[in-house]
């Protein structure tokens, strides 16, 4: 036990010594943004999809229905929008607190950022898939939490990768949900097919998004257990420069998307 015990104490001891890959972690963060950002536009059309699909189903009916009013408000997203969001900001929050566990910010500031997180995934409800995967990420936080130091944070922070992949995978797996959102109506109506192949299109880059930021956090990872690491850094650079061309050619999909008329 006391072998096992200070076994620990070294490896915390090599990781408080060793340089932490602030660099690295930024090009992450940046990442998580850039995807982030093209995500929200594709969340926000189906947020409009689904307000227009309950508009025309209910445009007469004689009462107001109190469990549809999120379907009918101007001011609030739809609960399939809302719960693709969530998950998102998960994630953000996410690579944010890696973000501090690197840049020299202090336990208490560590612990509080680990508890907000926490709190706002325990709130999660609905999108079964993702707030099971997120819920994951609770014994994470508990364990950052409960830290002594950045040190001891980071490493937990860093056991608890399985949940961010699994994460990532459960917003890729929504996809095919999206695209029926997206084009209900128009498969419905019979439209031509270029129009539901700029769905399936604007839906497919999203997917490979998720994919690409799946495998720069491996890098990541890779640059917390080999921190300093010059290939490893310029890895990241690259990933995160190249998932902003991506992101850039994404928009442009939705933009034309949006032109025409759909």
């Amino acid at each position: 036990m006391h072998y096992a015990a200070s076994s620990l104490v070294l490896v915390l001891c090599l990781a408080g010594c060793a340089t932490p890959p602030l660099q690295e972690t930024k090009a992450f963060v940046s990442a998580v943004n850039t995807v982030n950002s093209a995500a929200d536009a594709l969340v926000d059309e189906i947020n409009v999809a689904e307000k227009a699909r309950y508009s025309r189903l209910h445009a007469k009916d004689p009462v107001f229905e109190l469990n549809n009013a999120y379907y009918v408000s101007t001011i609030s997203e739809t609960p399939a929008a809302l719960n693709y969001r969530k998950g998102l900001t998960v994630l953000q929050d996410y690579a944010n607190l890696l973000q501090s566990l690197v840049d020299g910010s202090g336990i208490n500031a560590v612990h509080a950022q680990a508890e907000t997180l926490a709190a706002n995934i325990s709130a999660i409800a609905g999108a079964p898939e993702v707030a099971v995967v997120a819920k994951a990420l609770l014994p994470v936080l508990d364990r950052i939490t409960a830290a002594a130091n950045v040190a001891e944070a980071r490493h937990m922070a860093v056991g608890g990768a399985k949940a961010v992949h699994d994460l990532l995978a459960a917003l890729r797996d929504g996809a095919p949900a999206m695209y029926e959102y997206l084009t209900l109506d128009l498969r419905r109506t019979r439209a031509p097919y270029e129009r539901l192949q700029e769905y399936r299109v604007a839906v497919a880059n999203y997917v490979v998004l998720i994919d690409k930021l799946d495998s720069t956090f491996s890098q990541l990872i890779v640059a917390f257990d080999r921190p300093s690491n010059p290939i490893t850094l310029a890895a990241l650079v690259d990933a995160s420069a190249q998932l902003k061309a991506n992101v850039s050619a994404a928009r442009q999909s939705l933009v034309a998307l949006r032109r025409s008329g759909i």
